[in-house]
């Protein structure tokens, strides 16, 4: 049996509207199949490191943006409602500290199945 990484106590579904939810999902399936949608729904975030992206999804009451790296999974590493356009040191600080742990415990996996 696998075993299992777990970052966090408790993860909870971001509060999505329906319609929301639904579109920003196709787009991560997109990923899971190996496409990269391409800009101004998607664009490369290269602060946070390699192969990691934003979506920007516009709804009526919020712009949301969700954080993601594309490892042998695809890594949801933050998703935030956003008034400004411009990436805070604080975001791109959350997301490369989350990206680490991810990687980190991958590779603590990978040593224990040898």
């Amino acid at each position: 049996m696998a075993k299992k990484i777990k970052f966090y106590a408790e993860i909870k579904s971001p509060p999505l509207e329906g319609e929301a939810r639904s579109d920003i999902g196709g787009i991560l399936r997109s990923f899971q199949e190996g496409e990269i949608p391409g800009e101004p729904m998607v664009k490369p975030i290269r602060q946070i490191g390699r192969l990691c992206y934003e979506i920007r999804y516009q709804s009526a009451q919020h712009n949301w943006r969700v954080y993601l790296a594309v490892r042998t999974n695809i890594v949801v590493l933050l998703v935030e409602d956003k008034k400004s356009d411009s990436i805070s040191k604080s975001t791109i600080e959350t997301c490369k500290s989350r990206l680490r742990s991810y990687e980190l415990a991958e590779k603590e996996l990978k040593k224990e199945a040898l």
